[in-house]
């Protein structure tokens, strides 16, 4: 069967936002653009949580909340997202919210889903495709006897090309298995072979996803992240730098946590590309929401359970995901 019937519906972008953004939002976008050119692509990876938590936690209330943020990080939106734990049901609602974005995803056969959303005001989609990524293919002889992670993890591409400059890229976006380090291992392998079968020298690749492993807050780097950056020779964006005030010195843990408060840790979301000096900027965005009205505050750091030393508690705030985003400008 061809793959092009395995692959799920892709929407036409509609004529215009319609996207609720409040003024404070449309400044931090306008000041970002400023800050790194509207001429430099801008990218961005979140996992958005399987809908399982209630209350401030439940997808109804945090929906609006990645509205605001993604719409908040540049002018229209970055330019391309990977997403990571979308079902069909919050894959429609980001669509809706995000009418803005062409998208393209994949259901890894338990109603889980990845997908990249595309700003077709800005990048032509020339391309798109996926591998789906059982258990047994990541499997390797390392010998560790953890359980394994019994589901897929597809890895999706899209190839677009700049509208502004004429220059394409690929973008791939996936997520590593969660529990066996010996399959991260595998993923990383198949994942570089995945990359390397379409590789041009004229067109960039980035890589984007949950990696479930990454960079430790000691700077040193798990075995599988470090095996994908040895098999394809790329850049972590993060590594690269420079970085925004968002991360301050080891302040820079992205996933997994529900802890407000939360800096220093592992870095498991991931932006890398095959080019270091095309980097611009990396940042976390560390946005969560005053639950009397939902407005957005820039929570870099925490002191005293207070955001950016000033007074608002972070016990007032909600957050949008159990994962920071991560972003990065590259330049075109």
């Amino acid at each position: 069967m061809s793959w092009f019937k395995t692959l799920t519906s892709v929407l036409a972008i509609l004529a215009s936002s319609g996207c609720a953004i409040e003024v404070a939002e449309q400044e931090d976008a306008a000041a970002t653009e400023q800050a790194i050119g509207s001429a430099s692509l801008v990218v961005m990876s979140v996992n958005v949580r399987i809908p399982i938590d209630s209350g401030e936690l439940a997808w109804s209330k945090r929906l609006p909340r990645i509205q605001s943020m993604v719409n908040s990080t540049f002018t229209g939106g970055p330019h391309i997202i990977g997403l990571q734990e979308m079902t069909l049901a919050t894959r429609n609602d980001l669509s809706a919210a995000l009418p803005q974005y062409w998208w393209y995803s994949i259901d890894r056969g338990d109603g889980e889903m990845v997908g990249i959303f595309v700003r077709t005001d800005r990048l032509e989609v020339l391309d798109f495709g996926f591998r789906d990524v059982s258990n047994g293919a990541r499997d390797d002889s390392c010998g560790l006897s953890d359980d394994e992670d019994p589901k897929n993890r597809p890895i999706q591409y899209v190839l677009v090309r700049d509208r502004t400059t004429s220059k394409q890229s690929y973008f791939y976006n996936t997520h590593y298995p969660s529990k066996n380090s010996c399959e991260r291992h595998g993923m990383s392998d198949i994942f570089a072979s995945y990359v390397a079968a379409r590789a041009q020298p004229s067109v960039r690749a980035i890589l984007v996803g949950d990696f479930n492993d990454g960079i430790n807050a000691d700077f040193t780097r798990n075995g599988s992240f470090q095996r994908l950056l040895d098999r394809t020779g790329y850049t972590s964006a993060f590594l690269r730098g420079p970085l925004t005030p968002s991360i301050i010195s080891a302040n820079f843990a992205t996933g997994n946590s529900w802890n407000k408060n939360l800096r220093v840790g592992k870095m498991i979301d991931h932006i890398l590309v095959s080019n270091a000096t095309d980097v611009f900027e990396m940042g976390i965005d560390r946005s969560m929401y005053r639950r009397s009205n939902g407005s957005r505050v820039s929570c870099f750091t925490v002191t005293n359970g207070r955001c950016n030393e000033n007074t608002i508690p972070t016990a007032d705030l909600e957050l949008y995901s159990d994962h920071w985003a991560v972003w990065a400008s590259l330049r075109q």
